[in-house]
C-alpha cells in the first residue's frame, strides 16, 4: 500500500540542478532554489551537482542520489534522475536533480539518517519540471516515509546481508572510496544507514548509483558495476577501490564483530530491531564498545527459546556485562525482559518487566542467534 503522509512535516530549502536552454544560455546549472539557499551554499550545490553523463545507466527510469554536508553546517540530500534525452546533442539522458538543505533540527527528525531524507524527498517530489521559476518555495518532508530498503527491499531490490554488513565498515572508518554494490545499491545504503550510530550518519558524505568524479568531492562513491574508466580516474589518487563482493578485502578489523551482528540481524528480518540499537548508541563505536553491545545481543539471543532453569544464569551473566551506554541499557532491558519472561513460574517476579525493552521491537521473541 502506498505511504500515507502524516500530519506534520519538516521544512527544508530546496533547489534543482539540470541542463535548460535559455534565451542567454544553456548547459547545466542551479535552475532554481529558494531563498534561503545561501549565495555560499549555491556554489557548493553547483560543484557537487551531477552533470552530463552522471548516471550509471542509462535506463528511463534510472535513480541516483547523493549527501554531503555543507560549509555553512547545514545538510544536502539529493534526488538525481534522468529527464529524457540531452537537448545539447551530445547524446545520453539529461540528469535532473532535485535537492533538499537540512539543519542540524530538521535532520534530527529523520534520525540523521541520509536514507530517510532521500526517502522523503522522492515521495514529496512532482517529477520532472523543466519550467521552473527561479525562486521555489521550500519543500515539506515527512519524516514518517519508511527509508527505501531498511526492511529488507526497496527501489532497486533487497539487500544482501553481507554487502550491507561490509558497506557499514567504510562508513564507521571512513576514507575516501568507491565502492561497487552490484546488488540493489541504493537499497544496501538505506540498510546500511539504519545500522550505524546517528553520530556516524551526521558525518556521512556519499553518493550512489552516479559516476566517480573528484570534483564532486564526495567521500564515498557507491556504484552497481566494476567500471575501467572509474578504475583509471582514481589511479594516482589515495581513493580506495572496494568492492563489496571482496570477502577478503573486509576480513578483520576494529568494526568485525558490529559487521557479524549486523549480518545477521538482517538476515534475521530483524530490521527494526537494529535500527533501535544503533539510534540508542550515544558514544564512538571504538571496539570496545562494539565488543559490549555485540555481547549483550549475544546474550539475548541465548536468553530467547532458553529452558526455564536456565534463567538465573543469564540474570548473573547480565549482572556481570553491567550498562555503561544508552543502547547497552535498551539492551540489558531486553534481556531482563526476556529473562523475566522466561523464568520459572514460582520465580516470576512480582511486577512486570518494564516497558524499556518496547524500544527494541520484536527483539524478545526473535531466536536468531550471532554467528561466530
Amino acid at each position: 500500500m502506498d505511504h500515507q503522509p502524516g500530519r506534520l512535516g519538516v521544512v527544508a530549502d530546496s533547489a534543482v540542478f539540470t541542463s535548460v536552454r535559455t534565451l542567454t544560455s544553456e548547459g547545466y546549472r542551479l535552475v532554481a532554489a529558494s531563498p534561503g539557499v545561501t549565495a555560499e551554499e549555491r556554489t557548493e550545490l553547483r560543484r557537487s551537482s551531477p552533470s552530463h553523463n552522471s548516471l550509471c545507466n542509462d535506463r528511463v527510469d534510472a535513480a541516483a542520489f547523493s549527501a554531503y554536508r555543507l560549509s555553512s553546517g547545514r545538510y544536502c540530500v539529493a534526488h538525481s534522475c534522468s529527464a529524457g534525452a540531452e537537448h545539447t546533442g551530445r547524446g545520453g539522458s539529461r540528469v535532473y536533480t532535485r535537492i533538499a538543505v537540512l539543519d542540524d533540527a530538521a535532520m534530527e527528525a529523520f534520525a540523521c539518517d541520509p536514507a530517510r531524507v532521500y526517502a522523503a524527498l522522492s515521495f514529496a517530489s512532482d517529477g520532472v519540471e523543466l519550467s521552473l521559476p527561479p525562486e521555489l518555495e521550500p519543500v515539506t518532508l515527512d519524516p514518517s516515509v519508511p527509508a527505501l530498503g531498511a526492511s529488507g527491499g526497496g527501489v532497486d531490490g533487497r539487500p544482501d546481508p553481507c554487502h550491507v554488513a561490509r558497506l557499514v565498515t567504510i562508513f564507521l572508518r571512513p576514507r575516501q572510496a568507491v565502492v561497487v554494490a552490484p546488488e540493489a545499491p541504493i537499497a544496501t545504503f538505506a540498510a546500511a544507514m539504519a545500522a550505524i550510530p546517528a553520530e556516524h550518519r551526521r558525518t556521512v558524505s556519499c553518493s550512489v548509483g552516479l559516476r566517480f568524479a573528484a570534483s564532486r568531492e564526495i567521500t564515498v562513491t557507491v556504484v552497481p558495476g566494476d567500471e575501467g574508466a572509474t578504475r583509471r580516474a582514481i589511479r594516482g589518487h589515495a581513493i580506495e577501490w572496494l568492492d563489496l563482493r571482496d570477502e577478503k578485502a573486509f576480513e578483520g578489523g576494529e568494526h568485525a564483530n558490529w559487521a557479524r551482528l549486523v549480518q545477521t540481524w538482517i538476515r534475521g528480518g530483524r530490521h527494526r530491531e537494529l535500527a533501535a540499537v544503533t539510534d540508542a548508541v550515544d558514544e564512538p563505536l571504538t571496539a570496545g564498545a562494539v565488543f559490549r553491545l555485540a555481547s549483550l545481543c549475544d546474550l539475548l539471543d541465548r536468553v530467547q527459546g532458553a529452558p526455564p532453569e536456565a534463567s538465573a544464569e543469564f540474570s548473573d551473566e547480565l549482572a556481570l556485562l553491567g550498562v555503561r551506554t544508552n543502547a547497552e541499557r535498551v539492551l540489558a532491558d531486553a534481556v531482563a525482559a526476556a529473562v523475566a519472561k522466561n523464568a520459572p513460574v514460582d520465580t516470576q517476579p512480582t511486577d512486570a518487566p518494564t516497558d524499556d525493552a518496547d524500544a527494541v521491537g520484536s527483539l524478545v521473541i526473535d531466536d536468531s542467534s550471532i554467528e561466530r
